[in-house]
């Protein structure tokens, strides 16, 4: 295994991912599209067979362009090691890890000789569109069922979703990678033992936008049956950017660029060391935003039409409309979300408190994500305030308003998204919200802010992800406790809904009949969410449930002034005349 070039931290993974699981030197040989794998027989948790297939080629990359299919080979290749993840910062360093040649899947099976037999669930992995590797997560809890998984790596930041917001660089190549990923699966599934009408798409975080961003592009229709999105929809401010341009602006000045015209900008771009384009952070406040290269809508090029491209339209008009693909959804958040992105980053530095609180009009439109050239000035700071007499009246930010500034990152970043998607979707479509709850004796906030943290508080963002996969990141859960009880439980659960596209097993696993959203909850505006946990239950009104009327009021406003653009030319914005500013929060 090569373990060069910034590699040394995913071969260290290599062999951590499988250091609870006995490595059988037993190889098997498949069959795909581009010739013959040779993988590797393990075990899983609870001891199970299963095959392991990495570093498995699904696409070659073209810079800001739509990957191409993969070259075919002779022989057989092995599929033994991890493949190189896509370039990115390691940590908040400027140390940048990963090569270009990064489009490679894992696949995890029971058995590649029983066709069309198992589901399989594709999971994309999360990092803020910026970092992160399908490689980091392993399948030893998942193959303790039978299931496949198979794990994906995409371009990511500018590499991935650079766009300059005209048909130069129409942008979102880092979803076109997942899509020509699903394209693959859906082929070669079977090669592996899958049943290719049987395939889930699941994500956590960006991953978790990315599914829902592939229920609504026509571009990946009938690439999958069933879909999980753990924290994160197209519909978050932080997943979706409308002025695209704006980051190609300042990336390639920050470069030395030309920026104008968007050609001459495309092609330096195109020119430029990978790693110099990854080094480049277009932070304005610490580490915000932390999103810096959301998905956009694209731009046709002459000739192309609707087909060729990943995304036409707003994400929200679409669910609005019901243009999207109707597959059951099962989508949830954790229930302390914003404790970890972001308000827990700003109690335990009083410097970003005294910011927020002698500067909150300059700060919070960049930390909630409405700092838009779009937006007039005057109405930014209207909406400033508005938010911060709602969630904080009178009081400041400090650690004894821990909860208001956790509630407002989460209302802003998940839980009004979450809620607002689970409600459109459920129109036409089965859709299972829930609220994961559990507070076991590991979470991601010891990772972070171990000096703030001493154990475990909430369940707050990615806390869930340690009882779905094996990791470096997370303990591995083997002994008889209640994480382990915990992570068994939902495996099973997440599994069996690969299989079916339902929860009929909430019954015998959670003991509660967890249904998808029915007609009386549409028309109440109030969902009934499964609240994972120990003893779980189907809770009604939800801790957030009034404070989603006041986003739907801020979201609506903040979507105006975009409508109210004519045309977006380089740096310069024209609009109509600023609706008159209203100073009242109760009258958006």
């Amino acid at each position: 295994m090569d373990c060069k070039n910034g590699r040394l931290k995913y071969c260290i993974s290599y062999f951590l991912l499988f250091q609870s699981v006995v490595s059988i030197e037993n190889p098997i040989i498949v069959n795909v599209s581009e010739g013959q794998l040779q993988g590797t027989k393990y075990l899983s948790r609870d001891g199970k067979s299963f095959f392991a297939f990495l570093g498995v080629n699904y696409a070659t990359p073209v810079r800001f362009e739509p990957p191409i299919p993969p070259q075919p080979w002779t022989g057989i290749r092995e599929a033994t090691h991890f493949g190189p993840v896509c370039p990115q910062l390691l940590g908040q360093t400027n140390t940048v890890i990963g090569s270009e040649e990064c489009l490679f899947l894992n696949v995890f099976t029971p058995s590649p000789g029983l066709t069309g037999k198992y589901p399989a669930i594709v999971y994309i992995h999360g990092g803020a569109f910026m970092t992160g590797s399908g490689n980091l997560y392993g399948g030893s809890y998942f193959l303790d069922e039978n299931v496949i998984l198979i794990t994906i790596n995409y371009r990511l930041g500018a590499l991935g979703f650079l766009s300059t917001g005209d048909d130069i660089i129409q942008g979102n190549v880092g979803l076109k990678d997942q899509n020509k990923a699903l394209r693959w699966v859906k082929s070669n599934v079977h090669a592996f033992g899958g049943d290719p009408n049987r395939i889930t798409i699941m994500g956590e975080s960006a991953g978790s936008a990315s599914v829902s961003y592939h229920i609504l592009s026509p571009m990946s229709k009938g690439l999958f049956n069933y879909a999980i999105s753990q924290s994160g929809t197209a519909l978050d401010p932080e997943h979706f950017e409308r002025d695209p341009f704006a980051q190609a602006l300042d990336l390639g000045e920050s470069l030395g660029c030309p920026t104008s015209p968007t050609e001459e900008l495309a092609e330096c771009l195109r020119q430029s060391d990978f790693r110099k384009i990854v080094q480049i952070k277009l932070t304005k406040w610490h580490i915000d935003p932390l999103v810096q290269y959301p998905p956009t809508i694209e731009t046709l090029r002459e000739g192309q039409s609707e087909s060729d491209v990943f995304l036409m339209e707003d994400p929200l008009v679409l669910l609005q409309e019901g243009r999207f693909n109707r597959v059951p959804y099962v989508i949830g958040i954790t229930e302390e979300e914003g404790l970890l992105f972001h308000s827990a980053y700003v109690l335990k530095n009083a410097e970003l408190q005294r910011n927020m609180n002698e500067d909150w009009n300059y700060v919070a439109p960049i930390t909630l994500y409405y700092d838009k050239r779009y937006i007039p000035e005057e109405e930014r700071n209207q909406i400033s305030r508005t938010i911060r007499g709602f969630y904080f009246g009178g009081r400041k930010v400090e650690p004894n308003s821990a909860t208001n500034l956790t509630n407002l990152y989460s209302d802003r970043l998940f839980n009004w998204g979450t809620r607002t998607a689970a409600m459109l979707q459920a129109k036409l479509s089965p859709v299972y919200p829930y609220i994961f709850g559990f507070i076991g004796d590991f979470t991601m906030l010891q990772l972070y802010y171990k000096d703030l943290f001493q154990g475990p508080v909430a369940a707050t963002h990615g806390d869930d992800l340690q009882y779905f996969f094996n990791s470096t990141r997370y303990p591995y859960l083997r002994l008889d406790t209640r994480a382990t009880k915990m992570s068994r439980d939902l495996v099973h659960l997440w599994a069996s809904f690969a299989a079916t596209g339902n929860m009929m097993k909430s019954l015998e696993i959670l003991k509660i009949a967890w249904l998808p959203a029915g007609p009386e909850e549409l028309k109440r505006n109030r969902l009934k969410w499964c609240y994972i946990d120990i003893e779980s239950k189907m809770i009604f009104r939800t801790p957030f449930a009034d404070r989603m009327d006041f986003w739907d009021k801020i979201s609506e406003q903040i979507d105006n002034n975009f409508k109210r653009i004519l045309t977006i030319n380089n740096d310069e914005l024209i609009l109509l005349p600023s609706p008159v500013v209203n100073e009242n929060k109760d009258e958006l």
